[in-house]
């Protein structure tokens, strides 16, 4: 059934213009002797769904340091849509992040027209609205403040004279919050949020860091004893343990990376990248698990440049391909790219088992995974897509979902195209070759007496000759002492504020020739510059031993280093 359309009728009968002018000017009057904040801005928002016939409305203040909606004032929502909806990040490509960067007001006269704002239509379809009006709160000097909002239960179209009105009111609200700027009660609520943001990322930067380190000892452990196991209890029980180590260790990473995301410690750097590398990538590291459940895995070469952060968009395209592999029991994945103007739309297509219409909108909640319920056994964590929408957004990308339940999905993201730009060529002229007879020498830094034993351990047990330290001294004694080092693996954050940038710096400067693996689990935006030229590989923890072993292989004999991760506090 169609929706129709409902045309306010305009108020220019005089009584009933009187009667909104007089209203305004009651409100005005209570502006100047207001000493409740709360309560002036629930009346100025009253009176605008008065004016405006809404059915719903919410007035949200914006702070741009932590680029947060926080909805203060609402009328019409039910309490879980207001939960959920209290504190919300800035969507690059919302309406309301439209009307923040514009100044100007949007009106949606049609939510299901909003193709591209997926979280606006699945709030709308939740709360029962198909139509709003957003009206920017500015400051005395053009700056947004806050958000003055209506929905519309049905397809909405409103009048110049509510339109004049309501900007009469967005400026009695600018006003209103002006003033309660500078009392001690909004001065004091920011410096607890302060305080809590301060808070959350000592402990993302302590967790990132320290949750990860007893996990990277106890899977390089697991790796040393399934190599030298011969008991076939013994090596059932380590590839369970393997097997919870790895799940642990997904779940961990799932979470903090939802935390950084909502706290806004993630910052995009946005360069041309070819887009070809990244799906390189994606071939590389799915081929293997498509092969394995029996899948056509489709992953088409792609030559153009895009405007992008490659860290970022490659954990966009990895999830989507993880979760296409996993809900495609038989058929194929297909990872391809359309040119549509100045944008690249980059999708991500399976033949699996589909999405419901009820359950479209849910599906980038957290921990939602279709048809699982809570209690039962889960394949993934349903954080996946979760960490999909936010990355987006924050990249400002759009993104788009299709499916029919049993006929497969497809999600769409839309990149923006970016110039070409020159890579450098290789320098083959410092690679050094394998003393003949003798195993690889390499050296390993490492500040936790447990990550160090045990990678070295695992090192040993594979043939490796293995110097060890702990810091940048140790680092520049080892060049000194053993000038046929090939393989430097060190960890990225190490005691004293050292890190392994500078052990890089010391043993490259006596021996220029050597190849690096970092390893981080607190990565920083120093990581953000690292390039294959640079010969620096970055993985980051919990590393599995056999992923470690394949990546200093394939360094030894010569391959191209691979940046894995380089994700920004």
């Amino acid at each position: 059934m169609e929706a129709s359309i409902v045309h306010n009728t305009p108020k220019s009968r005089l009584p009933a213009e009187l009667e909104d002018m007089t209203h305004l000017h009651e409100i005005s009057m209570r502006l100047f002797e207001a000493d409740d904040f709360s309560g002036m801005l629930s009346q100025i928002l009253d009176a605008t769904i008065r004016l405006q016939s809404a059915d719903f409305g919410s007035v949200q203040l914006y702070d741009e340091r932590s680029n947060l909606l926080t909805m203060v004032a609402h009328r019409g929502f039910s309490a879980e849509f207001v939960r959920q909806a209290r504190v919300m990040p800035r969507g690059n490509q919302s309406a309301t992040d439209r009307a923040i960067r514009s100044g100007q007001r949007i009106i949606v006269e049609n939510i299901d027209h909003e193709v591209a704002d997926t979280v606006l239509r699945a709030a709308a379809h939740s709360a029962g609205f198909s139509a709003l009006q957003y009206t920017p709160i500015l400051s005395r000097n053009g700056g947004v403040m806050g958000m003055l909002a209506t929905h519309f239960r049905h397809v909405h179209i409103p009048n110049e004279w509510e339109l004049r009105l309501t900007d009469l009111y967005m400026r009695l609200a600018s006003e209103l919050i002006s003033r309660a700027e500078d009392e001690a009660e909004l001065c004091s609520a920011r410096q607890v949020a302060d305080q809590a943001n301060q808070t959350k990322s000592r402990f993302l930067a302590t967790a990132s860091h320290d949750l990860r380190q007893p996990l990277q000892s106890l899977s390089l452990l697991s790796g040393t004893l399934r190599r030298m196991a011969t008991n076939p209890y013994l090596l059932e029980a380590v590839e369970q343990q393997e097997l919870a180590i790895a799940s642990m260790s997904g779940l961990l990473g799932a979470l903090l990376d939802i935390s950084k995301l909502d706290s806004g410690s993630i910052r995009p750097s946005l360069q041309h990248v070819h887009l070809g590398e990244i799906v390189d990538q994606m071939r590389v590291e799915f081929n293997g698990l498509a092969e394995k459940k029996g899948l056509a895995l489709d992953i088409v070469s792609c030559p153009q440049f895009v405007y992008t952060d490659p860290t970022l968009l490659g954990q966009i395209l990895r999830n989507l391909l993880s979760n296409a592999v996993r809900y495609t029991p038989a058929g194929s994945v297909t990872l391809s790219s359309t040119a549509d103007g100045n944008q690249l739309i980059i999708e991500v297509r399976d033949t699996g088992i589909g999405i419901a219409e009820s359950s479209l909108e849910r599906i980038f909640e957290e921990f939602y995974q279709v048809d699982v319920s809570p209690n039962s056994i889960r394949e993934g964590h349903g954080l996946g897509l979760s960490i999909v929408q936010r990355t987006a957004a924050i990249l400002g990308h759009e993104l788009g979902v299709t499916s029919m339940l049993g006929s497969g999905s497809s999600f769409k993201i839309a990149v923006p195209l970016g110039q070409p730009i020159e890579k450098p060529p290789p320098d083959d002229e410092l690679a050094m070759e394998n003393v003949p007879g003798r195993a690889t020498h390499v050296l390993l830094i490492d500040d936790d007496p447990g990550v160090l034993n045990a990678t070295r351990l695992l090192l040993e047990v594979e043939g490796y000759r293995v110097t060890v330290g702990r810091s940048v001294a140790d680092a520049r004694t080892a060049a000194t002492l053993h000038t046929d080092i090939q393989l430097l693996i060190s960890d990225y954050h190490l005691s004293e504020g050292e890190s392994g940038r500078d052990v890089i710096d010391i043993l490259r400067a006596a021996l220029p020739w050597v190849d690096v693996i970092l390893i981080t689990g607190d990565t920083s935006s120093g990581l953000r510059h690292v390039s294959p030229s640079d010969r620096i590989c970055v993985l980051s923890k919990p590393i599995k031993a056999d992923a470690l072993l394949l990546t200093m292989k394939r360094l030894v004999r010569g391959g191209n280093p691979v940046v894995e991760s380089a994700e920004v506090q």
